[in-house]
């Protein structure tokens, strides 16, 4: 099948249709569920993270009749080690700087802990289940729809569509099911400062991704610079770190500085837009 703009922009109509009759599916339960937690609200939350898989596969077969060309090859590995690295550069200066101004305290105690046999293997199984949560989304964005829409405009814009796609999608999940497991009012400055810092980390955060993905050819780098975003914040520099409440606001994952710090890696990626291929199919 020949591509051209007009049926490039079927499909991706039909990946976004079948996306959001997915999620909702999904997206009900979820956040119904999360009230009282439970295997029930993660089942639910697997369904949700694999919606845009499912329809990008769906997608990709229906138009094609094959799923091939959806960046499932690995790639230059030096790519994946920057990706799975990044968070650990990022975080760690963001939490440095946590320490050193006193705000928040290293732990010295709980590092070892961390490198406990028991929490080792924690880990491995954290990095696992949050390699497969990736997957299903990452299929969807940086498998279809980022390459689709790299074939009808030029980097800056695919970013800022897939990004606001992307970012929009996980609205409700922030605000109904992660604020309630933060404690946080529906409507309080304290939800409104977490969305706002969502919205930031998940547009800038898809430059990063989709230069990666772009250049790489590869889906996964997309996936190893989330897992690594879960492992290194969530199950490193967390628990090593103590401090205010408030602290969180900075360096949570959700916080100001990790924000501040995925904006400025994305625009050192945006100033590399040159290097990428370009795929833009013409009229």
């Amino acid at each position: 099948m020949t591509e051209t703009p007009a049926s490039i922009r079927k499909e991706i109509k039909t990946f976004l249709g079948l996306t959001i009759i997915f999620s909702a599916v999904a997206y009900i339960p979820l956040v119904a569920s999360y009230r009282v937690g439970g295997t029930f609200a993660f089942g639910a939350m697997l369904a949700l993270v694999w919606s845009p898989g499912i329809a990008a596969l769906a997608t990709r077969y229906h138009y094609h009749e094959e799923i091939y060309g959806m960046g499932w090859g690995w790639g230059e590995s030096r790519y994946q080690a920057i990706a799975f690295l990044l968070p650990l550069a990022y975080g760690g200066v963001a939490y440095a700087g946590i320490w050193l101004t006193g705000y928040g305290t290293f732990e010295g105690e709980a590092v070892g802990a961390i490198f406990s046999l028991d929490y080792l293997h924690f880990l491995f199984v954290f990095l696992l289940s949050r390699i497969f949560l990736a997957t299903g989304e990452e299929i969807g964005l940086r498998g279809f729809l980022v390459p689709q829409l790299a074939k009808l405009t030029d980097f800056t814009r695919t970013s800022l569509i897939s990004g606001a796609i992307w970012t929009i999608w996980h609205y409700p999940f922030v605000i109904f099911a992660e604020g309630r497991l933060l404690g946080m009012p529906l409507l309080s400055s304290e939800a409104a400062y977490t969305l706002f810092c969502f919205t930031v980390v998940g547009m800038s955060a898809t430059f990063t991704m989709n230069w990666l993905r772009l250049k790489s050819g590869s889906l996964w780098t997309a996936v190893l610079l989330r897992a690594g975003h879960a492992l290194f914040l969530l199950g490193l520099f967390q628990p090593i770190t103590r401090g205010p409440a408030n602290v969180w606001y900075l360096i949570g994952e959700y916080g100001g500085l990790l924000a501040v710090a995925n904006v400025i890696i994305a625009f050192f990626f945006w100033r590399l837009r040159h290097q990428l291929p370009d795929t833009r199919i013409e009229s």
